[in-house]
């Protein structure tokens, strides 16, 4: 019954005897005879079996309850069980016959119980309460029941999960038991399974997980066997699931978790969830319904190759929704289960046939030759594998492999196997290769690692394109995994990786590496078959694969490593324009071949805001000398450099970040350092602009809400470094030519980091130039180097040097980093636009009396020369510049080396103003004004009204018309204002003689009694006195209707509540 929880490796017995017995059932009423496999059976045995069937046979009832039999169950077993049982009684049955009988009723027997009901569901627990009544014992346990704070980081369903640790590793030499309380199982007459989630990263090969059961008060020992063992790393949450048969089903029933530890290396541990007992055995129908849930999340339709036809993922969700429905019905037969899960792997097998494939260019299966792959180093073997690792090829008979009998890598071992030249050619160049191959690992768990290599120029460099590590995944992420190849029932397994287009050439090279160090290990192989170079055409599928991959990385803003604001929002537009076309059916050619045009059209108006270009003339590759220290060019074009190995020195002990990717924000943190103390002692950081460096992990994962950060000093990214690296890149970078402490510390950082199974840290560069890694929180110790990268302005300018070590680029800049205006007042004054080093015409306006403006100009370079010209002519010394009327040009240009920059500023000094009364004051406060007339409102007993005038320009003269005044400068006094409305116009001549009329309407209130307010007595008063109000000679109804107006609500200059009406 045990079984070890990695790979496939579990025999069936029940799917065995349902295949058998669909073949039974159809040929009883012929009554062929099968042939025995097994040893021959006495009829004594065979009477034994009949009388045991016979007995259930009676016993068993027809319907659909838990014990009960499907219809039809007991018609299909009666004819074998009466031919057995007439065969047991004959004296004179030959061995043969015996045989066939008990083989016959044997089969029927397991295919009638496959019809019996049980229960879906016995016992169950998802932990969901915040306390668990499992018990732990046993040596330094370390398991913890609550809410995870690390490895998965949540529990599989609601909050609470039993670990190892919640917090961090387990701990050494560990021998713990993790008990379940006491569970009642008597009512179970049938086999049953029990399952669990669970998360695990224990030590390979050294650190163990079992799982151990019990029944009435037994005591756990040695012998006692384990039912499913686990060691590795699990690709997240899965379901674990162990059969046992009927003698278990006491009413004293224990599921025990063990876990043992090693003296050496901890690391997150085991974390359970959702613990189940079943009377039916879902194991199979769970992995087939798990892997058609997979498939239909992962899988994208369209009408080209690497997608599966429009249409066929919603026919896989309907069979996965009827499985469902299935699994969770309450009282189910194995049968059932059986057809429910051949219907769906049917559907699955119709949903695979959908997929458009690449087109293969080349597959080498190893059967008549080895393919020209040839041993670069160690011991790898063509042939058939013999003794050890698979028991057949993934397809034929031959493979490639480190092992292929019992001598062959039986000690550390590294080992490396080449292609011969492969032409890659095809007429049009492809979006992308794919290299697949199938392959089959058994590797150390402290130290085994594979790698996969391709080369372009005939093996002169390689790229990696692939790494495992058994310890964990490499940083190279796979395309696919084909869990249900015909032969993964053997261990084979098949990857996939995409190739650049560049490598369709006629001497592409392939190589495969492995090694487990000094580790003894007699079993420790690799196998490689079936490899398989297929190219993707350049359709909208791809092009929209592209277009995907850059807006989730499209940020937007005003600064370098941005994209312009609303350019994400195009950008998705025109992908879900695409997307509806690509996943058409029935979409003809000219409708993709259209879509793709106008979404590449897109594409190319997509530009991210980078400083750069490097002046002319500096290429990749060359020396720049900048800030004291020597840099090398990466991309001429984006202005970007990185330290150059003559300055890489050794870091000292610094955190990256505590689990952060980059963060200059946190002091005492290395990026804290990049951007403060080596920022800092670099001279001529005027060159360097700030960037917002894309800190997103390989998944597209932003940690801790970072997706870019904005400082001066950055590293590469791992991608960045195969780019440019020897390592399979253009070879601008080095990873071994410099050498501190006796050559033990050629290393190098590069972020970041991300693994698929959960966790992400901080990337480097080893002394052999591959990339590895470790956690965000470890130091960064002192075999550690630096190699910082920076960006540096655009408009710099080449001042000397040829771009060798030692005849390093010398840059300057000809640019103003600032510019300054001041008025007379020494107020500043206004540019139009705002000043930007990048422009060249600004413009100010100031006032007439203005006479005169002061100009600052601050340089990038501090030993650049700036000269000025106002109107044409050169200013030897003084910064003053005086105005006239009207617009001053004034041209400053700034010279360090090579042509000289001038800025432009244009200043407009107003003329002698517009001739306009910009207010009129009454007793220090401005009139109410509308347009050009002002108003004035007095009480009755003012008789006169003093008026200051504001006149724009004081040169205006002023006429007034209308009143009785005198005047002292711009104060005009108005005598013997009459009741109601006094009406002054006053014209406004300007010095070029225009003119410009305004009216100033001054109301003597009738508030005769004084008491703030005019109300019905004032108007009383009024009339007696006959006040001529609109001043036509006469007392008339005009008049009262004037005097009308004036009656309450009305308030003269007070806040004051007016007293009541008496």
């Amino acid at each position: 019954m045990g079984m070890i929880a990695n790979g496939r490796h579990r025999i069936n017995l029940m799917r065995s005897a349902l295949n058998l017995l669909t073949v039974v059932v159809v040929a009883l009423a012929a009554l062929i005879v099968m042939p025995k496999e097994s040893d021959a059976a006495t009829v004594g045995e065979l009477m034994n079996l009949t009388e045991q069937v016979r007995n259930e046979y009676d016993a068993a009832s027809v319907g659909t309850a838990s014990g009960q039999y499907m219809a039809g169950a007991k018609e299909e077993l009666l004819p074998v069980l009466e031919l057995a049982e007439t065969v047991g009684n004959d004296p004179g049955a030959v061995e043969s016959e015996v045989n066939d009988a008990f083989d016959r009723l044997t089969a029927a027997y397991q295919w009638f119980n496959s019809k019996r009901y049980a229960d879906r569901l016995v016992y169950s627990d998802h932990f969901n309460a915040p306390s668990s009544d499992f018990a732990v014992s046993g040596g330094n346990p370390s398991w913890e029941f609550g809410i995870p704070a690390s490895g998965p980081g949540s529990a599989k369903t609601g909050q609470y999960v039993w670990a190892t640790n919640l917090s961090g590793n387990y701990g050494d030499m560990e021998n713990s038991f993790l008990s379940s309380p006491a569970i009642d199982l008597s009512g179970l007459t049938n086999d049953f399974t029990v399952s669990w989630w669970m998360w695990a990263d224990i030590e390979k090969d050294y650190d163990f997980f079992h799982v151990k059961v019990s029944k009435d008060g037994e005591e756990l020992n040695a012998q006692t066997p384990s039912y499913y063992t686990f060691t590795g790393t699990t690709p997240g949450w899965i379901r674990a699931s162990v059969k046992l048969d009927s003698s278990y089903a006491a009413s004293d029933f224990r599921i025990h978790f063990q876990f043992t530890s090693d003296g050496i290396n901890t690391m997150n541990g085991v974390y359970l969830d959702d613990l189940s007992i079943s009377g039916v055995d879902f194991a199979e129908f769970d992995e087939t319904l798990e892997e058609a849930r997979r498939k239909v999340s992962t899988a994208r339709e369209g009408n080209g190759a690497g997608f599966y036809a429009p249409g066929s993922i919603a026919a896989l969700a309907g069979a996965i929704q009827e499985a469902e429905s299935l699994r969770e019905r309450s009282v189910l037969a194995p049968y059932e289960i059986h057809q429910g899960d051949a219907s769906l792997r049917q559907k699955i097998a119709e949903f695979e046939a959908s997929f458009h494939r690449p087109t293969p260019l080349i597959t080498f299966d190893f059967e008549d030759n080895d393919g020209g792959f040839a041993a670069a180093e160690g011991i790898w073997v063509w042939g058939e594998p013999q003794t050890e690792g698979p028991a057949e090829a993934n397809s034929g008979v031959n493979v490639w492999g480190t092992r292929l009998g019992e001598s062959e890598g039986s000690f550390g071992y590294y080992g490396s196997l080449e292609s011969g030249h492969i032409d890659a050619r095809i007429p049009m160049v492809p979006a992308k290769l794919e290299l697949s191959w199938m392959q089959w690992t058994n590797l150390p768990g402290c130290c085994g690692v594979v790698g996969v290599h391709v080369s372009k120029d005939g093996g002169a460099t390689w790229q990696t394109v692939h790494e495992f590590s058994a310890m964990g995944p490499g940083l190279v992420s796979i395309l696919s995994y084909d869990a249900d190849h015909a032969n993964t029932e053997a261990g084979w397994e098949r990857l996939a990786v995409e190739i650049d287009p560049s490598y369709a050439v006629d001497n592409l090279q392939v190589k495969f590496d492995v090694g487990w160090g000094e580790v003894v290990g007699p079993n420790y192989s690799f196998y490689i078959d079936d490899v398989q170079i297929s190219a993707y055409p350049r359709d909208l599928g791809s092009v929209i694969l592209q277009t995907e991959r850059l807006i989730d990385s499209v940020d937007e803003g005003d600064g370098y490593g941005l994209y312009p604001f609303g350019a994400k929002e195009a950008l998705q537009t025109a992908l879900d324009d695409a997307i509806r076309v690509w996943t058409q059916i029935g979409a003809t050619l000219d409708m993709l071949a259209s879509a793709r045009t106008e979404l590449e059209s897109v594409l190319q108006s997509m530009h991210m805001k980078n400083p750069g270009p490097l002046p002319h003339g500096i290429a990749k590759g060359t020396i720049v000398q900048l800030g004291g220290k020597k840099w090398v060019v990466l991309d001429p074009s984006r202005g970007q450099l990185i330290l150059d190995e003559s300055e890489v020195r050794m870091l000292g002990s610094r955190t990256w970040g505590e689990s952060k990717p980059f963060d200059p924000f946190t002091a005492g943190t290395l990026a804290d350092y990049l951007n403060s103390e080596f920022l800092n002692g670099l001279s001529d950081r005027y060159m360097i602009v700030p960037y917002y460096w894309d800190v997103r992990d390989n998944h597209g994962m932003a940690a801790d809400g970072f997706g870019r950060v904005e400082s001066y000093v950055g590293l590469l990214t791992d991608k960045e470094y195969l780019r440019h690296s020897a390592r399979g890149g253009d070879g601008t970078l080095h990873y071994n030519d410099w050498d501190e402490a006796a050559g033990t510390g050629n290393w190098w950082l590069i972020t970041p980091y991300s693994s698929p199974y959960g966790g992400n840290g901080m990337s480097f560069v080893n002394e052999f130039g591959f990339v590895d890694s470790i956690p965000y929180s470890y130091m960064a110790e002192r075999s550690f180097a630096l190699r910082p990268v920076i960006y540096v302005k655009p408009g710099l300018v080449k001042v000397s040097g040829s771009g060798t070590l030692n005849e390093s680029y010398e840059l300057a800049s000809n640019e103003l980093l600032a510019l300054h205006v001041f008025n007379s007042e020494s107020a500043p004054v206004d540019l139009s636009p705002a000043f930007s080093p990048a422009g060249s015409l600004f413009e100010a306006t100031v006032t007439n009396d203005v006479y005169r403006v002061r100009i600052v100009p601050v340089p990038m370079d501090p030993e650049a020369a700036v000269s000025m010209k106002v109107n044409g002519m050169l200013l030897n010394h003084a910064q003053d510049v005086r105005l006239s009327t009207g617009i001053t040009t004034i041209e400053l240009t700034v010279a360090a080396a090579g042509t000289p920059r001038t800025y432009t500023l244009k200043v407009t000094r107003e003329g002698a103003d517009n001739g306009s009364i910009r207010s009129i004051d009454y007793q220090g406060n401005p009139l109410a004004k509308t347009g050009t007339a002002f108003r004035l409102d007095v009480p009755a007993a003012v008789t006169m009204a003093e008026l200051d005038l504001n006149l724009a320009d004081p040169g205006s003269i002023v006429t007034v018309t209308g009143a009785t005044y005198s005047s002292s400068g711009n104060r005009y006094i108005f005598h013997g204002l009459k009741y109601g409305l006094t009406t002054v116009h006053l014209t406004v001549e300007k010095p070029n003689g225009d003119l410009q009329n305004y009216t100033v309407e001054m109301n003597r209130m009738t508030d005769f009694d004084g008491d703030r307010r005019v109300d019905v007595r004032d108007l009383a008063q009024a009339a007696k006195q006959k006040i001529d109000y609109d001043g036509d000679g006469a007392f008339t109804a005009n008049d009262i209707a004037l005097m009308l107006d004036q009656v309450e609500p009305y308030f003269l200059n007070t806040t004051s509540p007016p007293p009541a009406l008496r």
